[in-house]
């Protein structure tokens, strides 16, 4: 009898615990599922709410519209002076020759030179006028001067004698005023 009433209690207390984790299961499930169903019945009035606040936003805060005059324009580009399209380096080996004829030998003067620069070039826009512009509907027309060169320079740190010949009496003459020759620089 004894093992009957353990046994019926156990069962009261299985059953006391299956009892008590589907009452908390229950309760997990009905309130994910109430959740779901309060964002799924709110969500579209914050879309709404959204949607009328940047109406609102565009209407209290427009994005204004520009119209330039074409006077304002030449005096902002006249104050640029100058756009440059294009800058290049130039390497050049010059050869420079005095006196090369039948007393070449005794007189003459040969020089190599490695000359080394860049050039400058673009459109001047100082020559821009009122009539070249054109402001058709949205689009503005600008028509450009022509091309020019506005820097040539020679580098004279990169600019080297590469090799000079001179004739026999000539030499004399250079002791006095000799043209160093030196190699060229060494690029890191």
């Amino acid at each position: 009898m004894e093992k009957q009433k353990n046994l019926g209690k156990t069962l009261i207390i299985i059953l006391l615990v299956v009892l008590l984790v589907a009452t908390i299961g229950a309760v997990i499930f009905l309130t994910v599922g109430i959740r779901r169903t309060i964002v799924s019945t709110v969500s579209p009035l914050q879309e709404a709410n959204q949607a009328i606040s940047d109406q609102v936003n565009q209407l209290l805060h427009p994005t204004p519209t520009v119209l330039p005059d074409p006077v304002t324009i030449i005096r902002d580009v006249q104050s640029m002076a100058r756009l440059e399209t294009i800058q290049y380096t130039v390497e050049k080996v010059i050869t420079a020759e005095i006196n090369q004829g039948v007393f070449g030998p005794l007189f003459g003067d040969k020089l190599l030179f490695v000359a080394h620069g860049y050039v400058i070039a673009g459109v001047d826009l100082s020559k821009l006028t009122v009539e070249d512009l054109a402001l058709d509907g949205d689009v503005l027309r600008v028509h450009l001067p022509d091309a020019e060169v506005f820097v040539a320079t020679l580098n004279n740190d990169d600019s080297y004698v590469y090799d000079r010949t001179t004739g026999i009496f000539k030499r004399a003459i250079l002791i006095w005023k000799p043209m160093p020759a030196r190699p060229p620089r060494k690029k890191s």
